[in-house]
Parts: C-alpha cells; structure tokens; sequence
C-alpha cells in the first residue's frame, strides 16, 4: 500500500487503529487486524525554502 501524508501523520495508528482511539483506520475500514511489519518513506516533499 502506498500513502501519502502530511508531516506529523501517525501512520501506524493510522493502520492499526491505536486499540479504537484512531477512526477510520484500515483495519476498522477492511474489518480486520492490520499490522504494519515494513514502514519505508520513499519521498519527503518540502514546501519551503532553506536559505543558503
């Protein structure tokens, strides 16, 4: 599964759930466990400027 977020997402509850305290979630959305066993970030977009 590929997702794209926001900076300070909380992925893994996003996917387990957080014991209910995170709704939707996939879990609660495929009405099942989920677990996250490899969480890889393969791009980080920034929007500002770094001055040099």
């Amino acid at each position: 599964m590929m997702l794209e977020s926001q900076a300070g997402t909380y992925i893994k509850e996003f996917v387990h759930g957080d014991l209910g305290r995170t709704h939707p979630s996939i879990g609660s959305i495929l009405r099942c466990r989920a677990e996250i066993l490899q969480l890889d970030v393969t791009d980080v977009k920034m929007d500002c400027f770094l001055a040099e």
